[in-house]
Order: C-alpha cells, then structure tokens, then sequence
C-alpha cells in the first residue's frame, strides 16, 4: 500500500504523495487489485492547509483505493523537515501531531461520510506516546465520534 505523506515547510515537493489526488493517479495507472491506499487524516488536514487544496475533491480522489485508515488528530500547522522532535512541537500546535481523535481540527465525521460507499479495510488510531494516559478513555471514542462507522462493511480498530 502506499500512504498519502505529510508535507513539509521546506520542501514542499518532496514526493508525489503529498498530494493526495495525485496519489491516486498513480493508484489508477497501476490498476491492481493487491495494490490499495493508505489514508492518513492527519496528513490530509496537513496537505490542505499547506497547499489550499478542497480535502473533500483530494478524498474523493483517492476514496475507491483506500484499504487502510491511520486516524489521527492535528491542527494543520505544518512544520520544517528538520524539526524532528514533536515533542518541541506540540506545545505550539505544530506538525504531524498524532493526537487522539476529537482533540485537533480534522473533520472525522465528514471523512467517514465520504469513504462509507467504499471503504473495506482496517483502522488504526495512530496515537503518539505522550498522549499514553489518555489510551483508556480513547476505546470506543471512534464509535461516539463517528456514528456513521457502523454503515461502514469493516471498522476493526487498534490503537498504537
């Protein structure tokens, strides 16, 4: 699989796949069925903020081919390569944060919404360590937040 990226500040053309449309371009030129998308929410908000994209059209683009989800929560503050410890970041609401669902500006709901037609994958809440006190409270926050995961065929969820 191959997952959409976070951009940086610094280079902001770094690779193709930090636009999420054009990832799925190259989804459709490969054109097989063992080859899907990861989706990274957090990346998405980064991505739109970064470059002005509609995350919606970006979603819709890449929709059919996603197989797995890495859910997680930021601001869409993007940050420089070299600030590599998030840990310096997070104070200030900046980078590829990692925080639970529901604590940053990522639209899950509208997310869920848009991938329920075709989503068949697997889940996974991408929570950063430093929010590790806060991992008993997060089972079953998916559910709550995103009422529309149950229409979804497989919502099998871990968190790590």
């Amino acid at each position: 699989g191959m997952e959409n990226m976070r951009p940086y500040l610094d280079c902001p053309h770094y690779c193709y796949a930090v636009r999420p449309a054009l990832l799925a371009e190259q989804m459709k030129l490969i054109d097989h069925a063992s080859v899907g998308l990861t989706l990274d929410t957090g990346h998405l908000l980064l991505a739109e903020r970064m470059y002005g994209l509609d995350w919606q059209k970006e979603l819709e683009a890449m929709a059919p081919y996603v197989f797995h989800l890495h859910v997680h929560d930021n601001f869409g503050e993007p940050n420089f390569s070299l600030e590599k410890n998030q840990y310096d970041l997070i104070p200030h609401g900046r980078g590829d944060m990692h925080m639970p669902i529901g604590s940053g500006e990522v639209p899950f709901r509208e997310i869920a919404s848009h991938l329920a037609p075709y989503f068949k994958g697997f889940l996974m809440h991408e929570v950063r360590e430093v929010y590790e006190q806060e991992w008993p409270q997060l089972i079953g926050r998916m559910e709550r937040m995103l009422p529309q995961a149950e229409q979804m065929p497989d919502r099998n969820s871990a968190i790590g």
